[in-house]
């Protein structure tokens, strides 16, 4: 069993994996393609991974936005364990995260704010135009009831 994280490349800026960003993992990865080197998140099975896809494993660290997320597989442990253990923690995750990490979380949510902006428009101008095919088909119904009528 595998789990894989992909996001939108505005999302991959605000959401970070280990402390790493989203973003850099797969440029990381390309380069590392390019240069025929092995890479780091390839299981030892060996298998096709998405090019815009980072694999999780147990114990990561997933950042998106401001949350912080534990990725944990219950086949190897149990989250409340781990927390009591000490291995991970909320302070350990915040710590691995780099100084420019709020900063990049307010430019991503500015960006997020404008592709929901286009989404609403477009969602919007869809309605109006659906309403409007509406309207029609209503008229041309109505014309056509008063012409059989006549």
């Amino acid at each position: 069993r595998r789990c894989l994280l992909t996001c939108l490349p505005e999302a991959g800026r605000a959401t970070w994996i280990n402390g790493v960003c989203f973003n850099d993992l797969l440029e990381d990865r390309k380069s590392a393609k390019a240069k025929q080197e092995p890479l780091y998140d390839e299981d030892e099975d060996d298998f096709d991974m998405p090019e815009d896809a980072v694999l999780l494993r147990h114990c990561d660290r997933l950042v998106m936005g401001r949350a912080i997320f534990l990725f944990v597989d219950p086949q190897q442990g149990i989250a409340e364990m781990l927390i009591m253990s000490g291995l991970v923690s909320y302070a350990k995750a915040r710590k691995e995260l780099p100084a420019t990490w709020k900063g990049s979380v307010t430019e991503a949510g500015k960006d997020a704010n404008r592709f929901q902006t286009m989404i609403r428009n477009a969602v919007a101008r869809g309605m109006a135009q659906a309403a409007e095919a509406d309207q029609e088909a209503e008229q041309v119904e109505g014309e056509g009831t008063v012409r059989r009528s006549v």
